[in-house]
């Protein structure tokens, strides 16, 4: 809401506040940082269009620095306190112990943790990564692509059977499977039973499971399919509303793409308001454009009246 009352009031006090929220909002989930630079760019490229490079670059780095101004003492206390000025150490473990243990685990067959220990976590990053990536180039696309796909369809059922009082729910393995090259086997799981609820007869127990996991698979089916429509529609909007489908597109991106292996279904929590905001979008495009195509009934009379009126020579019956 203040980024579109910013835009549409080129405000460097209200785009200041955005980056304020941010930078916030990184204090619950640090990944709120690489939104800084990413709706800083949104900002300028959307604005310079409409009122040059300097007011642009002028409401970009007002939002830039307010985030970055929000962080500091953060950054300045670890620093500190442990010699490290960084915001956040969480995202260098994360990469190494899962986005690269993953990779590592999946060529050796073994599980991550031992994966793990084959790697060393006092090594640069950067070099650790490319390291990885040069002897494992096939499995390290796998295996960040298997992240992003459980961040944007996946399905937290353990979480679902926990609630339900069941600790051994686990999921059907399809997209690890499509992933791995075992998806007959993972589609063979669904012919067999699995656990039930304590609470409830064994097959009704596999019935509700199913029904959490095909239900949660629709939904996030047709939530996508929606907002890709919607970001189709973004070049034929102008204005804030362009903006809003830009800033939103942008976002699920980030969310989704910077995690990588490390996705989870949870993952999708943060994404998904910004994902039925597209999918709003693309639910009144369809709408718009299937419109014509089923008018009232008792519009036609009308629409034929005006046709007949406007072509000369019109017989009375073209009236009906």
């Amino acid at each position: 809401w203040l980024a579109v009352r910013a835009i549409k009031a080129s405000s460097p006090a209200l785009i200041a506040l955005v980056g304020l929220s941010l930078g916030l909002l990184a204090y619950l989930r640090p990944i709120a940082l690489s939104l800084i630079p990413t709706w800083g760019l949104l900002v300028f490229l959307f604005d310079r269009r409409r009122r040059g490079n300097r007011q642009a670059l002028k409401l970009a780095a007002a939002l830039a620095g307010l985030g970055a101004l929000a962080a500091l003492p953060w950054i300045l206390r670890n620093g500190i306190s442990s010699g490290h000025y960084v915001f956040s150490t969480v995202p260098t473990k994360t990469w190494i112990g899962f986005n690269l243990a993953e990779v590592v685990a999946q060529v050796e067959g073994t599980d991550r943790d031992r994966a793990l220990a084959m790697l060393d976590p006092g090594r640069d990053t950067l070099a650790l990564t490319l390291e990885v990536m040069s002897e494992h180039p096939i499995a390290f696309v796998k295996a960040q692509l298997l992240g992003v796909a459980r961040s944007l369809v996946g399905v937290d059922l353990g979480t679902w059977g926990l609630l339900l009082g069941q600790n051994d729910w686990t999921g059907l393995g399809l997209l690890s499977g499509l992933f791995r090259g075992s998806l007959p086997d993972s589609l063979a799981a669904l012919l067999k039973p699995g656990p039930g609820l304590s609470w409830m007869g064994a097959g009704e127990g596999e019935w509700v499971r199913l029904g959490i996991q095909s239900y949660s698979l629709l939904f996030s089916g047709v939530l996508l399919f929606l907002a890709a429509v919607g970001v189709g529609s973004v070049r034929k909007r102008e204005g804030a509303g362009r903006f809003l489908q830009s800033l939103g597109l942008m976002t699920v991106a980030v969310l989704v793409l910077v995690p990588a292996a490390a996705g989870q279904a949870r993952f999708r929590i943060p994404a998904e308001a910004y994902l039925a905001l597209l999918a709003g979008y693309g639910w009144r495009y369809m709408r718009n454009r299937t419109r014509p195509l089923v008018l009232p009934a008792s519009a036609v009379p009308g629409q034929l009246r005006r046709i007949s009126q406007a072509t000369p020579g019109a017989a009375p019956t073209e009236q009906r």
